[in-house]
């Protein structure tokens, strides 16, 4: 198993590139909220080129955006079309603009341009009674829903176009004498794509593996019992498929060898949550009550749906594979307790 290395010690700066192999660069975009940047990926065709990912919807991201277009790495060049590994708003938030703007192409899988329009028509800052109940069964609906709506997705995430091009699990792109094949991921979204060119050992992974932060797998009002942590645990394991060669281009952080190696650190991270859930619920627990099983600083009010998100997919998971059960108390709110009390 090859070890973790990473082959460029650092980043582009803002507005600048690197290419990583003749033809395939390597571009970053601001977050205003960590890890601070997102990696997007131009794919040069011989007649023009394929950008593979967007930024957040917003005017420092639209500046920089500008900047490659005029007088960066994508001057003078055709955009031919935009490929969106997920919905995310960090992935997809520039995509309208930018199919506009360079009367591009919009290539999505179909799951996630369905995300994303449903999301778009939502009413800005509306709490539909759904989501209240949602988070009172979980007894913390006063702590996210109190101040209103804890997120807004059309803040981040410009129109999408009504024409897009669906692109599924096995399809290919031959793009600059490459051949890149779409391969699905769950759990972090409904229907993740990413890219691999086997012949030449390269992975577009987007969130789907990182080299130093794990991706957030989440439970959402829509469906408050889906199980996202077992479809992204075999999600995991089908990536060891790809060549333990594979050069990583992740949507985070640095680009990195070690994938197998990676993909084990992931899974025993998220066994180790498991187990330490286990322990802490031998007697019923609230979800309020366990979260700083998983999360150990405080929890700031803007991300405390995140972390509710993530640890009902633990929670759901342990459920579903029946390691742990989930009653109501007399107050309506769910409280989970593991079926091993002896757990060592």
């Amino acid at each position: 198993m090859r070890a973790i290395s990473y082959p460029f010690a650092t980043p582009p700066a803002e507005g600048e590139s690197i290419e990583i192999v003749p033809g395939l660069h390597w571009l970053r975009l601001p977050l205003p909220f960590p890890p601070d940047y997102i990696n997007c990926y131009l794919l040069e065709d011989d007649d023009g080129c394929y950008i593979v990912d967007t930024g957040l919807q917003g005017e420092a991201v639209r500046q920089t955006w500008e900047h490659y277009l005029q007088a960066g790495v994508l001057r003078g060049k055709k955009i031919k079309g935009i490929l969106v590994t997920h919905f995310h708003p960090d992935h997809v938030g520039q995509a309208g603009w930018l199919v506009k703007r360079c009367a591009a192409a919009l290539f999505m899988t179909e799951a996630e341009y369905r995300s994303d329009q449903a999301l778009l028509s939502e009413l800005p800052g509306h709490i539909s009674d759904e989501m209240w109940h949602f988070y009172n069964i979980l007894g913390i609906a006063e702590e996210v829903l109190g101040d209103g709506k804890p997120f807004d997705f059309a803040k981040k995430v410009g129109p999408l176009p009504e024409t897009y091009q669906v692109i599924r699990e096995g399809d290919q792109f031959s793009i600059g004498g490459r051949t890149w094949q779409v391969l699905i991921g769950q759990g972090h979204s409904p229907e993740h794509a990413c890219l691999y060119c086997k012949d030449q050992n390269l992975l577009i992974a987007g969130d789907q593996v990182i080299a130093t932060i794990t991706s957030n797998v989440s439970v959402w009002v829509e469906l408050p019992e889906k199980n996202p942590m077992s479809l992204w645990l075999k999600s995991i394991e089908s990536l060891r498929s790809v060549s333990d060669e594979t050069l990583v281009l992740p949507a985070h952080r640095l680009p990195f060898y070690g994938l197998h190696q990676r993909l084990s650190q992931l899974i025993a991270h998220h066994e180790n949550h498991f187990l330490a859930l286990e322990k802490a619920c031998k007697s019923p627990q609230r979800i309020i009550d366990i979260l700083p099983v998983l999360f150990k600083l405080k929890l700031e009010k803007s991300v405390l749906h995140l972390a509710v998100g993530e640890c009902l997919a633990h929670l759901n998971f342990l459920v579903g594979s029946g390691r742990m059960i989930c009653v109501q108390d007399q107050q309506g709110v769910n409280q989970y307790q593991t079926k091993a009390p002896d757990l060592r």
